[in-house]
């Protein structure tokens, strides 16, 4: 819901995802929240089997505001970790910048791999946040993959209908 998700296609693009995500999702044994972020974490949907009021909530999400990526990654982790007990997992939809956390990303992939909650970055919009940015210019080698990596998951550049279709379907046969 930060301000920067506003720009280019990163808004629908992650409608798409979390559509995509909920039509994988069985609601007799899965549960989904909803949340957003701008420099602080909002739980605009909490733990349901009706996905489809996850869904609604989609259109709810206003892009505005500072970014605090890490804080809302490390929060939800915490969050999940107490909610879930199989197939959890924390879906982050993001153009990737940071502005204003107060957790380092080192301090975030701690949290989230030592209360065992593997985290997925969906990296969305028409480019790189500096975030993502390496000095090859990969997305996969950046410290925001390594996050995702060192917690179980993973980081996916989802710019294109079949990106995206790949990465749901990578994320889903995982969990």
């Amino acid at each position: 819901g930060s301000g920067s998700m506003r720009l280019g296609a990163a808004h629908e693009l992650s409608r798409q995802i979390s559509r995509d995500i909920l039509a994988s999702l069985d609601p007799r044994r899965d549960t989904a929240a909803l949340f957003s972020f701008d420099t602080r974490l909002l739980t605009l949907c909490d733990f349901t089997s009706d996905f489809a009021t996850i869904r609604s909530g989609l259109w709810d999400i206003e892009a505005f505001g500072s970014t605090s990526l890490y804080d809302a990654i490390a929060g939800t982790s915490a969050i999940v970790a107490d909610k879930a007990f199989s197939r959890r997992a924390v879906v982050v939809l993001t153009d990737g910048a940071d502005t204003t956390s107060d957790y380092t990303i080192d301090k975030v992939a701690y949290i989230a791999s030592a209360i065992d909650v593997p985290v997925y970055v969906f990296a969305v919009g028409d480019g790189l946040a500096p975030g993502l940015a390496t000095e090859n210019g990969s997305a996969r080698n950046s410290a925001l993959a390594a996050l995702a990596r060192s917690t179980g998951g993973d980081l996916f550049v989802a710019n294109t209908p079949a990106s995206v279709a790949a990465a749901v379907k990578r994320v889903t046969e995982e969990l």
